[in-house]
């Protein structure tokens, strides 16, 4: 579908979106209409008293929910095809962030008024396990349905626009030559659309979805840290470079932002070493390569130059 055409792959996007959005919001709609009380919990919702244990399982209960989130910046990746970016990638970011987070809010409040905390916890679909408490298996063989429509959604933006990546890196010559180049007829980075295709079928052979998910949350977080923490370097490096972006509450937002991520990737390595090892050896990995790939870019420009 991303490879024949990026306006396809858009409007599928907008259709598969409402349609998740409205199954979504059909269940939390039925679960505060005719869902019964919910059995009493044997576990306080919140805990009597904090410690360090209780911060760790914090912060490793965050990382499905980061992932559920993490989409909020795919648009960036794309953001050379984006019409007026200086306003539209804003709009876009926070209104986004904004409707999932209120959507996720109102299915985890229908969660938990319908199950107790020890079923949420302990099922493998808690949207499947909602609706079978109330309207039967049947009910949730729908809701199970919609799930997969959802996950095949957030697949395709993902494929829409993390392909734009590798596609730009080899443009520049930092990158794997057959991720550079336009389908001369579809107009998309059809090279990188493939190697992102195969680089993902290797993936998923390599451990279980939570495997996959803990793995890149881990890296990816790294890299949103650095990304913000470089603010502070750019600011006092180029003080009048020009920005039509601006960071709100610099400099103690970034701050929090990146203190946050380097407690969450810490506790995640500890919780999963081994593949945080694994993440940490691809991203040190790519070290050589993208040195080798800045040389030779060098040495291109500087024969071009003559």
């Amino acid at each position: 579908i991303n490879y024949v055409g990026v306006r396809l792959a858009g409007r599928l996007q907008v259709a598969l979106t409402a349609l998740k959005i409205g199954a979504i919001l059909a269940l939390v709609v039925l679960g505060f209409l005719f869902a019964g009380k919910r059995a009493a919990s044997a576990q306080p919702f919140f805990p009597h008293s904090l410690s360090v244990g209780l911060l760790s399982g914090f912060l490793t209960a965050m990382v499905g929910a980061l992932w559920a989130y993490d989409g909020w910046m795919d648009l960036t990746f794309a953001g050379s095809e984006i019409v007026n970016p200086q306003k539209n990638i804003p709009r876009a970011l926070v209104g986004g962030t904004m409707t999932v987070g209120v959507i996720y809010l109102l299915a985890n409040a229908v969660y938990f008024r319908v199950l107790p905390a020890e079923a949420v916890a302990a099922a493998q679909n808690v949207a499947s396990e909602t609706v079978r408490a109330f309207a039967g298996a049947r009910a949730a063989a729908w809701i199970t349905a919609a799930m997969v429509v959802s996950a095949f959604t957030t697949l395709n933006s993902s494929v829409l626009t993390g392909s734009r990546v590798p596609y730009a890196m080899a443009r520049d010559g930092l990158f794997f030559r057959v991720a550079d180049g336009i389908n001369a007829r579809h107009r998309t980075p059809a090279g990188a659309i493939a190697f992102q295709a195969v680089i993902a079928c290797l993936m998923v052979l390599t451990g279980q979805f939570e495997d996959l998910f803990s793995l890149f949350i881990f890296a990816q977080w790294i890299f949103y840290a650095l990304a913000v923490g470089s603010v502070y370097g750019s600011r006092r490096k180029e003080p009048d470079l020009p920005r039509p972006y601006r960071a709100w509450g610099y400099p103690v937002v970034p701050g929090i932002f990146v203190a946050g991520a380097f407690a969450l990737t810490v506790n995640l390595f500890i919780q999963r070493p081994v593949r945080s090892v694994i993440g940490l050896l691809l991203i040190l990995a790519g070290l050589p390569f993208y040195r080798h790939w800045t040389r030779a870019s060098s040495a291109a420009r500087d024969v071009a130059r003559g």
